[in-house]
């Protein structure tokens, strides 16, 4: 009999990656925003208590970075009570565990260098801080029990991303202007889904850091994807200053990802090349 796996967040893009993945080892129950608001305590203990899973993925988030700002509560339920409520639930099944998903803006950004799993947090935002308090949340809960992956800039299938952004305005804008002074460094989901199930079967623990290799600006991402994609426009630089938007982003959030290699033995491979992936990826679902 396979062992039970509950991903809460069933219908974002990290789930759309990890859900075919677990399928092929687990029994896989999948809950989107509609079967269950996570921010429900009873319901969320109604279905771990029923289904007594062995790990429990909590993809749910509320991501909309500048609507944070604005929606405080929600993000807050949502960020930070959603995972309490899942991590509390996780506690009262003998043995179960919990993957929880967070971010780098969980960071102010002031480091020029990686950061690491244990440098100070200092979110500049409101879903930053949401999230930190998530985090703390289900390690407050589940210490030893659970496993907090921080990852950045993520793309994929299965939901709307930077890539697909880009790619739409380079159809109706003969060149763009995009941000040259936040750096760090992308994420491909079907790569980060991977790593989740590398790092739980090593039975990993506590705060990893997982991104694709490489740094870059957003403009030096939108370059990458341009020469990939074979579009020949100009991208301007701009500064953040000169494009302002509602919630503050980190001006350098590179994420050190030594701890998950030294855990997994596993190399991770350049973001360039899991845009050609996505690309084609997406290419196919189109057709």
């Amino acid at each position: 009999m396979k062992e039970k796996v509950i991903v809460f967040g069933g219908s974002g893009m990290l789930s759309t990656s990890l859900v075919p993945l677990l399928e092929e080892k687990y029994e896989v129950h999948v809950f989107d925003r509609n079967a269950c608001d996570v921010s429900d305590a009873e319901k969320v203990d109604s279905i771990i208590s029923e289904t007594q899973p062995k790990w429990v993925f909590n993809c749910a988030a509320y991501t909309k970075v500048d609507d944070c700002e604005t929606n405080v509560e929600h993000a807050f339920n949502v960020n930070r009570e959603g995972p309490r409520n899942i991590a509390e639930a996780v506690s009262r099944v003998k043995g179960a565990k919990m993957v929880h998903i967070s971010t780098d803006f969980v960071f102010d950004g002031s480091k020029k260098e990686p950061y690491t799993e244990t440098d100070e947090v200092s979110p500049q935002s409101v879903y930053g801080k949401s999230k930190e308090e998530g985090e703390q949340a289900v390690w407050s809960v589940l210490p030893q029990r659970s496993l907090i992956v921080r990852t950045a800039w993520v793309f994929g299938v299965g939901g709307g991303n930077f890539v697909e952004t880009m790619l739409s305005l380079a159809e109706k804008h003969p060149e763009l202007k995009v941000v040259d002074d936040q750096v760090g460094r992308p994420t491909y989901t079907k790569d980060l889904a991977q790593a989740l199930l590398h790092l739980i079967d090593v039975n990993a623990m506590g705060w990893v850091h997982f991104a694709n290799e490489g740094v870059c600006s957003w403009n030096g991402f939108t370059r990458g994807i341009f020469e990939i994609a074979g579009i020949d426009i100009p991208v301007n630089k701009v500064t953040s200053a000169e494009f302002v938007r509602p919630a503050k982003r980190p001006s350098y959030s590179v994420l050190d990802t030594t701890r998950y290699t030294k855990l997994t033995g596993q190399t991770i491979r350049p973001w360039q090349e899991a845009i050609k992936d996505y690309l084609e990826e997406r290419t196919k679902i189109k057709v």
